[in-house]
């Protein structure tokens, strides 16, 4: 007779073996509920059976199996069957999409379905192209690629609160102030175009070059001011020999000088001691036909016939314009240094006062005549006064 090897067992159902009733490796059976255990190295008792209550897979402990086709247990802790699998895709969709919308920035909506092709049509300077067609995975995903062109013609308005255009942030025209246009360069504010004015920033030069652009007239402010101030232009071009004047508070005029004066050969240097003449002795105008010098020859002042030379002994020479407050302030018309010349610079004036709102510009020769402002060269522009 076959010897018969009996494993402790119990038919009490959910009975668990303790310790002490197994050695390691000794089986046990819970015959009611179909479970077997073992103890192990650690003197602790296992489960091994084909039923167990719970089930450990790496970190999760499976404690039911569950037949559910709508996954409304929602379980943590529950395995669901093929069949629950198969009808939760079926009812919810099998995994292929049969159709899918697209809608534009207008609003209107495309419905796409299987088999069909949507295109995306270059255009207004749009280039539109697949620029990666490999793989097609999250990770390497297919690029395609829209390009604005370079060269825009389309383009009819460009309108934001705050728009930059420029080769970089460094060079740029910035509409970051409300009502105002800033122009940069090497990163710092340069020109800002306000209403009525246009503002030449840090002392900056308003350049007038010659017909090369290898030079050039600058406008400069002084390096400081007191207070601003503002030149204003005649409302005419004058009459033949007038001058140019100022009343003091920045508003210019054509003035004549008056002729009336002393009888021909009538005062000559040598009737004249210095300092015998001053400005009280001297009640009418100072007529000189020929040329009077003040100075030296090289270093002086010279009045000839149609024509006036500031020399000077080593400095640039320069015309102050003072104001009428006990001559507190001054404007200054001033020679350029020596070394910034490559020839003698003429300025000719117009032979017109122009119309209402036209400027004065150069031909890059030296000929001055008032255009409109909107056909303006900006390297050939002269302005004097307000915008």
């Amino acid at each position: 007779m076959p010897t018969q090897i009996i494993t402790k067992n119990s038919s009490t159902g959910s009975s668990v073996p303790s310790a002490s009733d197994l050695v390691q490796g000794e089986l046990a059976v819970n015959v009611t509920d179909k479970r077997l255990f073992t103890e192990n190295s650690s003197g602790a008792v296992v489960e091994l059976a084909t039923n167990p209550s719970t089930l450990t897979i790496g970190s999760v402990s499976v404690t039911a199996i569950l037949d559910e086709d709508n996954f409304a247990s929602n379980s943590a802790t529950a395995l669901a069957t093929q069949q629950s699998i198969k009808a939760y895709v079926d009812s919810t969709g099998s995994g292929t999409m049969t159709s899918w919308i697209l809608e534009d920035g207008d609003g209107t909506e495309v419905s796409v379905s299987d088999a069909k092709e949507v295109k995306f049509v270059e255009g207004g300077g749009l280039d539109i192209n697949w620029t990666d067609t490999d793989n097609g995975t999250d990770g390497d995903p297919y690029d395609l690629t829209f390009t604005i062109s370079a060269a825009q013609t389309g383009i009819t308005s460009l309108l934001a609160t705050d728009i930059k255009i420029g080769e970089d942030d460094e060079t740029k025209i910035d509409f970051e102030t409300a009502d105002t246009i800033n122009f940069y360069a090497a990163n710092t504010k340069q020109l800002a175009l306000t209403n009525g004015a246009l503002n030449i920033l840090a002392q900056g030069d308003l350049r007038l070059e010659d017909s090369s652009g290898g030079e050039y007239v600058a406008l400069q402010a002084p390096s400081t001011l007191s207070a601003s101030y503002t030149l204003t232009m005649p409302a005419d071009d004058g009459s033949s020999s007038q001058i140019l004047t100022t009343d003091g508070s920045g508003v210019l005029s054509w003035a004549s000088i008056s002729t009336a004066g002393l009888t021909d050969g009538s005062v000559t240097t040598a009737k004249l001691a210095d300092d015998a003449v001053t400005s009280a002795k001297l009640a009418h105008a100072l007529d000189i036909t020929t040329s009077v010098s003040v100075g030296g020859s090289s270093d002086g002042v010279a009045i000839s016939q149609g024509a006036i030379a500031l020399k000077n002994g080593g400095t640039q020479s320069r015309i102050d314009f003072y104001c009428e407050s006990s001559n507190a302030h001054y404007t200054r018309l001033q020679a350029a240094a020596h070394s910034a010349y490559s020839g003698n610079i003429v300025l000719t004036l117009p032979a017109s006062d122009g119309d209402a709102g036209q400027f004065l510009q150069t031909d890059g020769s030296g000929a001055l005549s008032f255009a409109d402002s909107t056909g303006m060269s900006t390297s050939k522009a002269f302005y004097m006064g307000q915008l």
